[in-house]
């Protein structure tokens, strides 16, 4: 019996590599082997020893063939399987960080002060009014922190009512209320000592904290303070000096010790990288005078067109100053996450106080402690932009944006880029869209929409859009104005009649329908502006096994719910409540596609009971 050895080698694969296939090499092998060993080998059908020998051959150059193209597919980030090699294309397009992001949220400050004896107003006594300074914090009973994220100065721009009365019914104190942005996370110090070795190395310290926010300072037991750069051959920073009332000033300095983060994608742990210079070279690279940044042109009565680097101006040639021999304390806040997405009304712990009272002489006054043991704190409105770690893949999904990206915002392609790739330590939110302004051509609409911790859509806190206009700022054409608005939320509602065919269960085929709707259409997918298909819905529930047909007419199948549909669910107790926007769907429905009206998105909130099917 005659064995086909071609079909016990041949890949079972059908797909062609390098543009060959198991056929394609072995019939090249077969003329390469008649026209080479004429006179040796004379047999080369598929049972005979030349033709095994030709199968083997082929097989070989089939595996090397599949080998080199999965190798070719490792260079692009589509096609890419291997964890590793998808980390390096997301550091090679900029991707630096993977962490989870804080929620944001304004805070409410209230402080009862005594009110002044020296005026004929009433007025608080000028000595008790605080600054609530940066990095007092605040939480949760459920054990969520948050940091002020600025200073709150109680001596102007304060909200005022009357507090309580003496014996003869005069007002002898004043309530005062201020709010300022806080931000989820705990904040941790790390101190590590480097050992004066000889060698200049990169050296590195791991943080031990995961998901690191922000690294808040980093400085050396010679107080020489440590900053973050893009890049150890940048030489220039741009600080930022915000006053009181006033416009944020920025100058330029130069960043002589220095640092890189290095986040590992899949652990979330970040290690600090820092320069290999000496200090020995520090005279003569530092930046005295803005001006030194000329002193290359001079001496010529000519200058050609050449390229600038921001944040490469001096043109150094080291790489930072090296921390070796040096004790470092590293100050950093961590944590974040959608579970620190909390409701209005849960921050209202004070954890750790940090105030001054600048018009006191003495801080430690009857009236200053009065004020301190009266502080109290609570968030009138939902926490924000809290979110998980993305995996790989989402993380991969992020490529082509910022593929897309530069260090200035010129299309809706770049803002939206920009927006979405925002640092995790400003918040994060879930969509955005931009539109053109309906009455003037010299501003944008910038519609934004969150997330809370149950993954319902949220508008986003006064902080975050704060914070969003803070980061956009900074790389905005100079004539560009963004609105940044709040996105109306539509929730939305199913009420289906189908009839079902005889000799399946009625409640089995309810349950699929209403599963498949939810499953199929996946609303929680939808983008800002975009349509809901009824053809599409209209498709999953007649294709559905046991449906004969739909009763309900096409246009009566959803719904808009809103605030009049709230109820309280004693079975579950629970509360459901809804959007208070209202959209007509006669109105907004074209061609069965219902619209959002100009810009909005639909939200499919409690599926289990927004999704009603009745058998006929």
């Amino acid at each position: 019996m005659s064995i086909n050895i071609n079909n016990k080698l041949q890949n079972s694969r059908k797909n062609k590599v390098v543009n060959k296939s198991f056929d394609d090499f072995r019939n090249e092998l077969l003329v390469y082997a008649k026209s080479s060993f004429p006179d040796q080998i004379k047999d080369f059908s598929s049972s005979s020893l030349g033709g095994m020998l030709i199968d083997f051959a082929a097989t070989i150059g089939e595996s090397l063939s599949f080998y080199l193209e999965q190798q070719f597919d490792e260079l692009d980030y589509e096609k890419s399987n291997i964890t590793s090699n998808i980390i390096s294309h997301l550091r090679k397009e900029g991707i630096k960080k993977n962490s989870s992001s804080p929620a944001i949220s304004n805070v409410t400050f209230i402080i009862e002060v005594p009110v002044s004896s020296n005026s004929n107003i009433i007025e608080p006594k000028i000595s008790s009014l605080p600054i609530i300074k940066k990095d007092t914090l605040v939480g949760t009973e459920g054990g969520v922190n948050f940091t002020l994220e600025e200073d709150i100065n109680f001596n102007f721009n304060y909200k005022q009512t009357n507090g309580s009365f003496d014996s003869s019914g005069d007002i002898s104190t004043l309530i005062l209320t201020k709010k300022g942005i806080c931000k989820s996370g705990n904040i941790a110090t790390e101190n590590i000592n480097f050992p004066n070795s000889e060698r200049n190395d990169f050296l590195t310290y791991k943080l031990n904290n995961e998901d690191v926010i922000e690294i808040i300072k980093v400085l050396d037991n010679q107080l020489n303070e440590y900053y973050e750069v893009d890049f150890l051959n940048q030489d220039t920073i741009y600080k930022k000096i915000h006053k009181e009332k006033e416009e944020d000033l920025f100058y330029v300095d130069y960043a002589a010790y220095r640092y890189v983060t290095e986040e590992n994608f899949l652990t979330g742990s970040t290690t600090l990288r820092f320069g290999n210079g000496s200090e020995k070279n520090l005279v003569d690279d530092i930046l005295i005078n803005p001006e030194d940044i000329a002193l290359p042109l001079e001496g010529k009565g000519y200058t050609s067109n050449f390229s600038l680097d921001p944040n490469n101006l001096l043109k150094s040639n080291t790489f930072g100053i090296s921390p070796k021999g040096k004790n470092l304390q590293i100050k950093y806040k961590y944590g974040g996450g959608s579970d620190d997405n909390v409701s209005s009304g849960q921050i209202n712990l004070l954890n750790k106080l940090n105030i001054v009272f600048p018009n006191s002489i003495n801080n430690l006054d009857s009236d200053t402690d009065f004020v301190v043991n009266s502080i109290r704190v609570i968030n009138e409105e939902n926490a924000t932009g809290g979110s998980d770690r993305l995996s790989i893949e989402e993380l991969r999904q992020n490529i082509p944006s910022i593929k897309k990206m530069q260090n200035r915002v010129i299309s809706y392609q770049d803002l939206l880029a920009r927006l979405y790739s925002m640092p995790s330590n400003f918040g994060r939110i879930n969509k955005a869209a931009v539109l053109n302004n309906e009455y003037t051509n010299l501003s944008k609409d910038l519609y934004i929409i969150c997330k809370d911790n149950q993954g319902f859509y949220v508008n986003a806190s006064n902080g975050l859009k704060k914070n969003i206009r803070s980061y956009l700022n900074e790389f905005r054409l100079i004539g560009d104005s963004y609105n940044i608005i709040d996105t109306p939320v539509y929730n939305i509602g199913f009420n289906i009649s189908v009839k079902i065919a005889e000799g399946f269960e009625p409640i089995t085929v309810i349950n699929n329908v209403a599963f498949r709707i939810e499953d199929i259409m996946r609303f929680d997918s939808f983008q800002i502006g975009e349509a809901i298909n009824l053809t599409d819905v209209f498709n999953v529930v007649v294709n559905t096994q046991g449906v004969v047909s739909i009763i309900s007419e096409l246009k009566d199948i959803i719904t808009i719910k809103n605030e009049a549909d709230n109820f309280y669910d004693e079975e579950e107790d629970e509360i459901y409540v809804y959007s208070s926007n209202i959209l007509s769907v006669n109105e907004f429905l074209e061609d069965n596609l219902l619209y959002p009206g100009r810009v909005g998105i639909f939200e499919l909130k409690y599926s289990e009971v927004d999704i009603n099917v009745r058998n006929g």
